[in-house]
């Protein structure tokens, strides 16, 4: 009887012993799941690399690094699948709640930031360094009144900038995507000082030993800042489970060994040889492929906005040249003229942002935008281009279909649009040329291009010639064959072998 009873007694300590782990799991996941993210088991993180250690791209051409690392493991916790976006550094805060779930790039709290995201309790600490050249004279604060400094865009380190120059407007300040750009320029000097962060700093100067040196910003009385994960406004939910992640990986030893693997791990030595600095750009970790995906993206994305920019462009050329029975302008007439203009008049840059982040702020497809942004603005210049087109054919023309009993429309579909396509097509042909090289700033919405591949590449490497060259030899070689193709073209359009 007593050892009955002593078995059900075990029995019952072992029930309630696993229906409270599992409470607990459940508890946990209920949690998890009383936020929303942008794509159901996804936690979409928004990173820029080019800031080593904390993010770079890897040798399987993904952003890896501290961050990177830290956020994978938050996810873990969270039970989310990470999907990691990198793009610019000054775009991140504003993917933050409706292109991407959170964001973190070495990231810095500041009062400025808190007006647009929240942010989680902070998961590192950090003070900004100067990068200075080897033999310097730059050493304390008024040593950089009256020299040219370097930034990247949107850091603390382009605040601190920024603060300098309005105490001394004979500073000057270069503002740059990348830290590796800006640390090239230091070597080559183009400016005097970079300020960034002290892990980077340190680990460009354990790259660059014997070139540069990092100053410890004590020296120049920079305070000690907090990194954070950039959250979405009045995200309590998830705020409170990232929160809670981020104890759990400190308390149990996974943010130590990140924190080793990544931050006190030994940066390593660059190679200085055309030779190693080739193999290491295309061929370490198939490389190559990156530029070969690049490539493929970046004419994809011309392809598809030459399509659209036709069709738009064409429209609104017939629009702009309609004209009513008195012959004036008509209203189609008039925005067709106005929507050119702002077009022509605004930098494609940022029609793309105010596509990305405005008009199209809950697409997730940034190929989608990427050529919507391309193809409207491709429009303006070719409505510009057939418009010549039609003006370029015989008055007559139109007469001559008229009195043939074409209507108006039937005329200018018949007998005008194909004269001016014949007419306009060599210069369309310069405009999809002129696309493909366009293409080089959709960096801005998260995709990565033949020019973003090598500036990845180059963040990857710290070398920028061999990425760079590379990537500008290949758009030789694709805008010489297009070009070889035209010139093909326009001769059988002079033989009069193309009607």
């Amino acid at each position: 009887m007593k050892t009955s009873t002593r078995f059900f007694s075990w029995l019952v300590v072992c029930f309630m012993a696993v229906s409270i782990a599992c409470l607990s799991l459940t508890g946990y996941r209920v949690k998890a799941a009383e936020f929303k993210t942008i794509e159901p088991g996804v936690l979409t993180v928004a990173t820029s690399t080019g800031f080593p250690p904390f993010e770079y791209v890897g040798d399987d051409g993904k952003p890896d690094g501290f961050d990177v690392a830290f956020i994978k493991a938050i996810g873990e916790k969270l039970g989310l699948q990470v999907k990691v976006e990198d793009m610019e550094f000054n775009a991140l805060v504003a993917s933050v709640g409706n292109k991407t779930d959170v964001a973190i790039a070495g990231m810095t709290v500041t009062d400025e930031r808190k007006l647009a995201v929240d942010f989680s309790d902070s998961y590192y600490d950090a003070v900004q360094y100067v990068l200075v050249r080897k033999g310097s004279n730059i050493r304390c604060m008024d040593d950089l009144h009256g020299a040219t400094l370097a930034a990247q865009i949107g850091t603390t380190g382009n605040l601190l900038a920024d603060d300098i120059v309005k105490e001394n407007p004979q500073t000057v300040l270069k503002t740059y995507d990348r830290f590796p750009e800006a640390v090239n320029d230091l070597k080559a000097e183009r400016v005097d000082a970079i300020i960034l962060d002290k892990t980077p700093a340190q680990t460009f100067e354990g790259i660059y030993s014997g070139e540069i040196e990092a100053i410890p910003g004590d020296d120049f009385d920079f305070e000690v800042e907090e990194y954070a994960i950039a959250l979405p406004k009045g995200s309590e939910q998830l705020g409170s489970a990232i929160n809670k992640a981020i104890a759990e990986l400190k308390s149990d030893g996974t943010y130590d060994r990140i924190i080793n693997e990544y931050i006190n791990a030994d940066s390593g030595e660059k190679s200085n040889g055309i030779v190693d600095q080739f193999v290491s750009a295309f061929i370490t970790s198939n490389r190559w492929t990156m530029y070969l995906n690049g490539l493929c993206l970046t004419i994809q994305i011309a392809f598809f906005a030459a399509l659209v920019g036709i069709v738009v462009g064409t429209l609104l050329a017939l629009m702009k040249i309609a004209k009513n029975r008195k012959g004036k302008r008509t209203i189609l007439s008039f925005i067709s003229g106005i929507y050119i203009d702002i077009v022509r008049g605004t930098p494609l840059v940022l029609q793309l942002l105010i596509m990305w982040f405005i008009v199209m702020k809950n697409s997730k497809d940034g190929v989608l935008v990427a050529v919507v942004a391309f193809g409207l603005n491709s429009a303006a210049y070719v409505a510009e281009i057939i418009r010549a087109g039609i003006l370029a054919v015989d008055n007559g023309q139109m007469e001559a279909g008229r009195s043939m009993g074409f209507t108006r429309a039937q005329t200018m579909c018949h007998i005008i649009l194909p004269q001016a396509v014949k007419n306009a097509l060599p210069p369309l042909c310069n405009e999809f040329i002129s696309l493909l090289k366009e293409t080089a700033i959709v960096g801005y919405v998260a995709l990565s291009d033949l020019t973003r591949v090598a500036n990845q590449i180059s963040s990857a490497t710290y070398q920028p010639f061999v990425p760079l060259i590379g990537a500008a030899v290949i758009y030789f070689v694709v805008i010489k064959i297009l070009t070889l193709l035209l010139g093909v073209l326009e001769r059988r359009l002079r033989k009069g072998d193309i009607r």
